[in-house]
């Protein structure tokens, strides 16, 4: 069985799921499908997860 894959969304509008008040700027990690779902209604904007900055390795002296 496949696990259901998550997105990250920030709210851009006020939502209630389940009797819970999210405001807007809330930012949550869901379903797919429901992420997908609140973005097409223009409640929610996805987040786009930036890579991380390459680290750098300390220079050393041989």
């Amino acid at each position: 069985m496949s696990q259901t894959p998550y997105h990250s969304v920030r709210l851009i509008q006020p939502h209630t799921h389940a009797g819970q008040q999210y405001p807007a700027g809330s930012q949550l990690e869901l379903p797919a499908p429901l992420a997908d779902w609140l973005r097409q209604q223009g409640v929610a904007e996805a987040l786009t997860d930036k890579p991380a900055p390459a680290a750098s390795k300390p220079m050393t002296k041989e």
